[in-house]
């Protein structure tokens, strides 16, 4: 906490009226725990300050932060589809302002819940029966057939960036990747009070199948995706065949193993420190211990390693998909997708350099050596992902 309010500098005062507003004025230990959840972990994001990035800290203003938390408690405690939160769930999947970096920090959850919340709600022909009017998955299922009837949208090849979410908070055409409209999808649905997070891999999919999709936590407890964004149903499931290295959850909260690494690792990849490992809630997954050539490894200048997935791409034919440590002499990572193949790198005071041979890891966990000569054969095709 009193790192994040030395972040803040000379906007400290609006973050501590924050904590006394709900010490001394509205006095409610969850609202106050929900502020110095939100402040605690306030480091991790930033915003645009007429094209200077800037920490959330050193900009957003009291009132915003006291309209957010007692808007989304209200929704939490008050909205069918929000009541079965227990209040850890309630912190990640409603209460944060934002969902992207560079997000504005406006009036979006207003602005998306009368454009699109509102009257959607008003036509109950979009729910099965009155029955089922309250359940999570109806309702949010519903909000996005109708919201995707009425958006005017071109996917491009390319990102247009967080720009174009303003243009849909205010309902105008708006041109980008699945991602920025699973993104869109995800603020839409919060506006409404449905509890909803962004899964995404680091790796493009093997078949048509989005790098980034929705998750909402329905009142059965179920976590239940997207395929896409606006033009698939919820809970209909998630590309069975795929297969993947990684998959990582958009959180507000900072993972804290990836704060220490950053902090500490000499050789620094730009892991984001607002992701979380799901992997195993999505694929079969084998922690991995390999061994490492004593000779290589008296090289290596950092206990920090790296494990990184084969993508089908000319030039370098790996991607990095999370990190380890040297433990006992052995390379260690928790939770990686099989059916993959991957090889794993180290850095030796320059760069990275692989540390073992290539290795497919298989259905059954197992682990095949192979050949690094073999990379480029279209034989091992079946294995590898795309590049992004």
């Amino acid at each position: 906490m009193e790192s994040a309010l030395n972040q803040a500098g000379s906007n400290r005062t609006e973050l501590e009226a924050v904590l006394n507003h709900y010490r001394d004025t509205d006095i409610n230990p969850q609202k106050l725990r929900a502020a110095e959840f939100l402040i605690e972990n306030m480091p991790a994001h930033y915003s645009d300050a007429g094209g200077r990035t800037v920490p959330d800290a050193q900009v957003i203003r009291s009132d915003y932060l006291i309209e957010n938390i007692d808007k989304t408690y209200d929704q939490w405690k008050n909205t069918p589809w929000s009541t079965h939160l227990v209040f850890d769930e309630y912190l990640e999947w409603l209460l944060p302002y934002k969902m992207a970096q560079l997000q504005e920090l406006d009036h979006w959850r207003d602005t998306l819940y009368a454009r699109y919340g509102v009257p959607c709600l008003e036509q109950r022909s979009l729910f099965k029966n009155d029955a089922e009017y309250l359940n999570v998955v109806e309702v949010a299922d519903g909000l996005r057939d109708y919201t995707n009837k009425l958006i005017k949208r071109h996917i491009v090849a390319k990102s247009t960036g967080i720009s174009l979410l303003h243009d849909f908070i205010h309902g105008r055409p708006v041109s980008g990747t699945a991602s920025d409209y699973s993104l869109m999808l995800a603020l839409t649905l919060r506006s409404l009070g449905i509890p909803v997070v962004l899964d995404e891999t680091p790796v493009g999919p093997r078949g048509n199948a989005s790098t980034q999709w929705v998750v909402i936590l329905s009142d059965r407890g179920d976590q239940l995706t997207t395929e896409w964004d606006f033009k698939t149903k919820i809970g209909e499931g998630f590309f069975p065949y795929e297969r993947g290295p990684k998959v990582y959850r958009n959180t507000y909260s900072i993972n804290r193993e990836r704060e220490e690494y950053l902090r500490k690792a000499k050789y620094k990849y730009p892991f984001e420190v607002n992701r979380r490992d799901v992997t195993r809630q999505y694929f079969l997954t084998s922690n991995l211990s390999l061994p490492v050539d004593n000779a290589v490894k008296k090289h290596l200048k950092d206990k920090y390693v790296y494990i990184a997935s084969a993508v089908r791409k000319d030039g370098n034919p790996w991607q990095i998909v999370d990190f380890g440590k040297i433990k006992g002499g052995k390379a260690c990572f928790n939770d990686m997708g099989r059916e993959v193949l991957y090889t794993i790198m180290g850095y030796d005071g320059t760069g990275l350099i692989e540390i073992t041979d290539p290795f497919i890891l298989h259905k059954d966990g197992s682990v095949e050596y192979i050949s690094a000569d073999t990379i480029s054969s279209a034989s091992l095709d079946k294995w590898k992902n795309c590049a992004l």
